[in-house]
């Protein structure tokens, strides 16, 4: 699916193209003779995506865009219904010249009376209809830029799911006075979210726009994705650096609370150093470090040589700093998952 759409008045020439691509489309719009501007936007099917495109395109063409060919094709039709018309009126001219010779000088008073009549009409419904129309032109570049770019593209909604959460974080673009806004929402899934905006006044689009892509792009690398499944970098250019573990992070407790462990015996402190968090997974002769949002990351020669020192796979738990992993959980060892491993075996790796 491959349209390209202008738009020309007495003000205006611009240009709307649209470009499918398996599950994706290419939206470039501008002034006709410049490069444009050029948003993609994907979706989870190619039929959502052909939808979605289809929609786009049948509000420009509500808009007054036609294609290209059309263009052509309505200039040359507009130029023959205006010869035509020149020629009727030529054809009258004759005959009433020829009429003239034989009707009285009364009727031809009360003739030219009604033409100047009819003249008059016709030039007040012309300055009419141009009125209408440097109105509609004024109107759409005092405020061209929601022609030029549909709702869909000025909002996007993102889900994250993993270590127990399962959030949305919504982003969307809004008209403001003289200008944009660009606000936020965010929260569990199914509750009550909390909102905000991040522009104290209004902005220009392009400047919405950009605020706009700079939150998205923050909370895509934190692991957000636009399909609703919420599986962490689904899509992203850090997909194949998924490890599918996570670091058990640290749990809050209330001060009333910390008596409790301390003087319990089944319970064991440790210092929190001020270290890299990361895990360590063997397994066979291949050593990975995953940091503390599951993706996979380099790590020393050293420690990666003394992981191989081991026969057996391990996953261990901990930070790092320099070259020494200080170790926190020895999370599996072989198949077997250690979920209360004894502390007594918790020891500096």
């Amino acid at each position: 699916m491959n349209h390209q759409l202008i738009f020309r008045d007495d003000k205006s020439d611009k240009f709307w193209n649209i470009e499918t691509s398996g599950n994706s489309f290419t939206v470039t719009y501008g002034k006709t003779g410049t490069a444009g501007t050029s948003q993609t936007k994907t979706f989870e099917t190619e039929e959502t995506c052909i939808k979605e495109a289809r929609k786009l395109l049948s509000e420009k063409l509500k808009k007054g865009y036609i294609e290209g060919n059309d263009r052509t094709e309505k200039l040359t039709s507009n130029n023959d219904k205006k010869h035509k018309s020149n020629q009727q009126e030529a054809d009258k001219i004759v005959i009433s010249k020829s009429e003239e010779k034989t009707k009285s000088a009364p009727q031809k008073v009360i003739e030219e009376s009604e033409n100047e009549i009819k003249q008059s009409s016709q030039t007040s419904a012309n300055k009419k209809e141009n009125l209408k129309q440097n109105s509609q032109t004024q109107e759409q570049n005092s405020n061209p830029l929601p022609s030029e770019n549909s709702t869909e593209l000025n909002k996007i909604s993102l889900y994250y799911q993993g270590d127990g959460s399962d959030k949305v974080y919504h982003v969307n673009i809004d008209p403001e006075g003289d200008g944009y806004v660009v606000h936020f929402a965010f929260g569990r899934r199914g509750s009550s979210l909390q909102t905000g905006t991040k522009t104290s006044k209004p902005v220009s689009y392009e400047a919405a726009q950009k605020i706009m892509r700079q939150l998205v792009n923050s909370k895509m690398a934190k692991g957000y994705t636009e399909i609703e499944s919420g599986t962490p970098y689904l899509h992203s250019t850090k997909e194949e650096r998924v490890s599918g573990v996570h670091c058990q992070l640290l749990n809050p407790i209330d001060e009333e609370e910390l008596s409790t462990y301390v003087e319990d015996d089944q319970y064991g402190a440790q210092e929190k150093l001020d270290g890299n968090r990361m895990m360590i997974r063997k397994i066979g002769d291949n050593v990975e470090g995953i940091n503390r949002k599951g993706l996979i990351i380099t790590i020393s020669q050293i420690l990666h040589d003394h992981s191989l020192s081991f026969s057996e796979d391990f996953i261990l738990d901990g930070e790092v700093i320099g070259d020494v992993f200080f170790l926190s959980t020895f999370f599996q060892k072989t198949v077997k998952t250690f979920n209360t491993f004894p502390i007594k075996n918790v020891m500096r790796y």
